[in-house]
């Protein structure tokens, strides 16, 4: 079994591995590229996870997991509302 500290250094070398994708693909592609979109999402999704296994051991950033999702949300509302235009 992965002890403790090995897996809360596999999620933050995870966090930054996301973080560097997040940041090379915005720079080469468009916002509303499925690529940026995608990284958004699955960052969120690790920023949004517990520490470890102790449910009081808090989210790694829960707010900036909620940053990232609005962002997608905008992102699709505003695609949604062309598409009706």
């Amino acid at each position: 079994p992965t002890s403790m500290p090995r897996l809360t250094e596999a999620m933050e070398e995870s966090r930054n591995l996301y973080e560097a994708a997040l940041y090379v693909r915005s720079s080469i592609l468009p916002a509303h590229h499925p690529e940026v979109i995608a990284t958004k999402f699955s960052l969120a999704e690790l920023l949004d996870s517990p520490r470890g296994p102790d449910v009081n051991a808090g989210k790694f950033d829960e707010k900036r997991a909620n940053a990232l999702r609005e962002e997608i949300l905008e992102f699709l509302q505003e695609k949604d509302e062309q598409s009706q235009s």
